[in-house]
């Protein structure tokens, strides 16, 4: 029994709790390594968004440019501009007798085929702007097309814009 009372005794003797000190102090350290974590989470969703709005931003400039000089090539007229020299925020063309116009609706690039609905070429995470389309070539010549567009994208906290220009023959 005295045994048992002296393992008693050391039990209670090293059983110490936490002083109010050591509880600030820790508390303190978890503070600061909350800042730095929270610091850096933010920096990645930033840098994520950054990322994203240029991928937008480029992918939808070039699936333009390749859609324009695809269909400018194999198109057998010009429709709209509906002059040399003349140019205008949409373009019309004749391609195989069907009739492609292509132009900006609702802050998209859309192209309609004999009149029907609008078929989106670019995601919803960027806009377009500022959309030329120039008729060039002389009378007798080859036909060519200027165009000209800005791609805009918003991060959350800028946006970002690309403008491209280039120009694309007909084949006839």
């Amino acid at each position: 029994m005295n045994s048992l009372k002296t393992i008693r005794r050391t039990l209670l003797r090293d059983e110490r709790g936490v002083t109010l000190i050591e509880m600030i102090i820790t508390m303190g350290l978890l503070a600061g390594f909350m800042v730095i974590l929270t610091g850096i989470f933010v920096s990645g969703v930033d840098v994520e968004s950054q990322t994203s709005s240029y991928s937008a931003l480029t992918g939808d400039g070039r699936t333009i440019l390749a859609r324009l000089a695809y269909d400018i090539h194999r198109a057998s007229a010009i429709t709209a501009p509906a002059s040399l020299g003349g140019s205008g925020s949409s373009l019309g063309l004749t391609i195989n007798g069907d009739s492609y116009v292509y132009a900006i609706d609702s802050g998209r690039f859309g192209l309609t085929i004999n009149g029907g609905s609008v078929n989106y070429l670019t995601g919803d995470k960027s806009t377009i702007s500022a959309l030329n389309f120039e008729e060039l070539g002389n009378s007798g010549g080859q036909a060519a097309v200027r165009y000209s567009f800005t791609v805009s994208a918003d991060n959350n906290r800028t946006t970002e814009s690309q403008t491209y220009t280039s120009t694309t023959e007909l084949r006839q």
